[in-house]
Protein backbone atom coordinates (compact mmCIF):
# COMPACT_ATOMS: atom_id res chain seq x y z
CA UNK A 1 0.00 0.00 0.00
CA UNK A 2 2.18 2.59 -1.55
CA UNK A 3 0.33 5.40 0.94
CA UNK A 4 1.01 3.62 3.88
CA UNK A 5 4.67 4.48 5.46
CA UNK A 6 5.14 0.88 7.34
CA UNK A 7 8.36 -0.76 6.59
CA UNK A 8 7.14 -3.90 9.13
CA UNK A 9 3.68 -4.53 9.81
CA UNK A 10 3.80 -8.41 11.32
CA UNK A 11 0.50 -10.64 12.18
CA UNK A 12 0.68 -13.50 13.48
CA UNK A 13 -2.59 -16.07 14.21
CA UNK A 14 -2.38 -19.58 15.31
CA UNK A 15 -5.80 -21.42 15.73
CA UNK A 16 -6.59 -25.10 16.11
CA UNK A 17 -6.81 -27.28 12.68
CA UNK A 18 -9.51 -29.25 13.65
CA UNK A 19 -11.87 -26.38 14.79
CA UNK A 20 -10.42 -23.03 14.51
CA UNK A 21 -10.64 -22.39 18.05
CA UNK A 22 -7.92 -19.42 18.96
CA UNK A 23 -4.61 -20.19 20.13
CA UNK A 24 -2.62 -16.96 20.00
CA UNK A 25 -2.48 -13.46 18.02
CA UNK A 26 0.08 -10.78 17.95
CA UNK A 27 0.10 -7.82 16.10
CA UNK A 28 3.40 -6.05 15.98
CA UNK A 29 3.55 -2.20 14.10
CA UNK A 30 4.11 1.08 14.01
CA UNK A 31 1.08 2.16 15.79
CA UNK A 32 0.73 -0.83 18.15
CA UNK A 33 2.25 -3.87 19.38
CA UNK A 34 -0.43 -6.82 20.95
CA UNK A 35 -0.19 -10.11 22.15
CA UNK A 36 -3.46 -12.40 23.04
CA UNK A 37 -3.39 -15.89 24.53
CA UNK A 38 -6.76 -17.02 24.44
CA UNK A 39 -7.93 -20.20 26.59
CA UNK A 40 -11.57 -21.94 26.80
CA UNK A 41 -12.95 -19.06 28.81
CA UNK A 42 -10.42 -15.96 28.80
CA UNK A 43 -7.89 -14.59 26.81
CA UNK A 44 -4.79 -12.47 28.20
CA UNK A 45 -2.19 -10.57 26.92
CA UNK A 46 -1.45 -7.28 26.30
CA UNK A 47 -1.86 -3.80 24.39
CA UNK A 48 0.54 -1.20 23.69
CA UNK A 49 -0.69 1.94 22.12
CA UNK A 50 2.74 3.25 20.61
CA UNK A 51 1.57 6.82 20.31
CA UNK A 52 0.85 7.42 23.79
CA UNK A 53 2.77 4.46 25.65
CA UNK A 54 -0.41 3.38 27.47
CA UNK A 55 -0.24 0.03 27.82
CA UNK A 56 -3.43 -1.82 28.18
CA UNK A 57 -2.88 -5.30 30.09
CA UNK A 58 -5.64 -7.75 28.82
CA UNK A 59 -7.51 -10.19 30.78
CA UNK A 60 -10.98 -10.92 29.41
CA UNK A 61 -13.43 -13.61 30.82
CA UNK A 62 -15.16 -15.07 27.76
CA UNK A 63 -18.68 -16.85 28.65
CA UNK A 64 -19.49 -18.01 25.34
CA UNK A 65 -17.53 -19.94 22.12
CA UNK A 66 -15.86 -17.88 19.52
CA UNK A 67 -13.24 -17.76 17.33
CA UNK A 68 -10.46 -15.25 16.82
CA UNK A 69 -11.20 -11.81 14.44
CA UNK A 70 -8.43 -12.38 12.48
CA UNK A 71 -9.00 -16.21 11.48
CA UNK A 72 -12.63 -15.34 10.91
CA UNK A 73 -11.77 -15.15 7.04
CA UNK A 74 -9.80 -18.10 6.40
CA UNK A 75 -12.74 -19.84 8.08
CA UNK A 76 -15.53 -18.63 5.03
CA UNK A 77 -13.46 -21.05 3.03
CA UNK A 78 -14.55 -24.12 5.02
CA UNK A 79 -18.43 -23.46 5.47
CA UNK A 80 -21.12 -24.93 3.68
CA UNK A 81 -21.62 -22.38 0.78
CA UNK A 82 -24.66 -22.31 -1.22
CA UNK A 83 -26.30 -19.15 -2.75
CA UNK A 84 -28.11 -16.73 -0.45
CA UNK A 85 -26.39 -18.55 2.62
CA UNK A 86 -26.05 -16.02 5.73
CA UNK A 87 -24.63 -16.79 9.64
CA UNK A 88 -23.78 -15.12 12.44
CA UNK A 89 -20.47 -15.87 14.39
CA UNK A 90 -19.45 -14.73 17.30
CA UNK A 91 -15.92 -13.52 17.20
CA UNK A 92 -13.20 -11.98 20.23
CA UNK A 93 -11.24 -8.87 19.29
CA UNK A 94 -9.53 -6.51 21.74
CA UNK A 95 -9.31 -2.77 20.44
CA UNK A 96 -9.43 -0.34 23.15
CA UNK A 97 -10.95 2.63 21.27
CA UNK A 98 -13.69 0.57 19.57
CA UNK A 99 -15.52 -3.16 21.10
CA UNK A 100 -13.70 -5.33 22.63
CA UNK A 101 -14.63 -8.85 23.99
CA UNK A 102 -16.82 -11.05 21.74
CA UNK A 103 -18.76 -9.43 19.17
CA UNK A 104 -20.26 -11.05 15.62
CA UNK A 105 -19.15 -11.46 12.17
CA UNK A 106 -22.07 -11.56 9.81
CA UNK A 107 -21.84 -13.47 6.14
CA UNK A 108 -24.33 -11.30 5.05
CA UNK A 109 -25.16 -12.77 1.70
CA UNK A 110 -23.25 -15.87 -0.88
CA UNK A 111 -24.01 -15.47 -4.61
CA UNK A 112 -22.41 -17.45 -7.57
CA UNK A 113 -20.70 -15.46 -10.52
CA UNK A 114 -17.64 -15.35 -12.44
CA UNK A 115 -14.11 -13.93 -12.13
CA UNK A 116 -11.63 -14.38 -15.13
CA UNK A 117 -13.64 -17.15 -16.48
CA UNK A 118 -13.52 -19.11 -13.12
CA UNK A 119 -16.98 -19.92 -11.27
CA UNK A 120 -16.76 -18.69 -7.84
CA UNK A 121 -18.56 -18.01 -4.86
CA UNK A 122 -19.01 -14.33 -4.05
CA UNK A 123 -19.20 -14.08 0.25
CA UNK A 124 -20.33 -10.71 1.81
CA UNK A 125 -19.14 -10.63 4.93
CA UNK A 126 -18.74 -7.76 8.04
CA UNK A 127 -18.73 -7.33 11.98
CA UNK A 128 -19.33 -5.55 14.75
CA UNK A 129 -16.15 -4.22 15.15
CA UNK A 130 -16.61 -0.71 12.65
CA UNK A 131 -20.83 -1.28 13.72
CA UNK A 132 -21.16 -3.24 10.39
CA UNK A 133 -19.78 -0.34 8.51
CA UNK A 134 -17.09 -2.21 6.29
CA UNK A 135 -18.28 -4.95 4.14
CA UNK A 136 -15.60 -7.12 2.95
CA UNK A 137 -16.65 -8.96 0.03
CA UNK A 138 -14.46 -12.44 -1.24
CA UNK A 139 -14.49 -13.82 -4.53
CA UNK A 140 -13.83 -17.97 -3.72
CA UNK A 141 -13.07 -20.11 -6.67
CA UNK A 142 -16.27 -23.10 -6.45
CA UNK A 143 -13.81 -25.83 -6.84
CA UNK A 144 -10.70 -25.44 -4.57
CA UNK A 145 -12.12 -22.80 -2.26
CA UNK A 146 -8.73 -20.89 -2.97
CA UNK A 147 -9.73 -16.78 -2.53
CA UNK A 148 -9.20 -15.11 -5.26
CA UNK A 149 -9.97 -11.71 -4.93
CA UNK A 150 -11.06 -9.50 -1.75
CA UNK A 151 -12.43 -6.19 -1.85
CA UNK A 152 -12.78 -4.36 1.45
CA UNK A 153 -14.92 -1.24 1.20
CA UNK A 154 -15.23 1.18 4.55
CA UNK A 155 -16.37 4.83 5.27
CA UNK A 156 -16.03 5.44 1.50
CA UNK A 157 -12.44 3.99 0.64
CA UNK A 158 -12.04 0.88 -1.02
CA UNK A 159 -9.42 -1.74 -1.17
CA UNK A 160 -9.07 -5.09 -4.00
CA UNK A 161 -6.32 -7.55 -3.31
CA UNK A 162 -6.27 -10.31 -5.91
CA UNK A 163 -4.59 -12.93 -6.26
CA UNK A 164 -1.73 -13.04 -8.84
CA UNK A 165 0.15 -16.12 -10.70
Amino acid sequence: MNQVPETLWVDSTLVKISDFQPIYHSSYNSMRDMVLKFEKNKATGYYLDKKSQKKDQVDEKISSEYFDSNSYPGLIRYLPLKEHYSIEMPIFDYNPSAKKGVVKAYIEDVNKGELNGKKVWIVKTTDDIQDRKTIVTYYMDIDTREVLKQEIDSNGRKMVMETVK
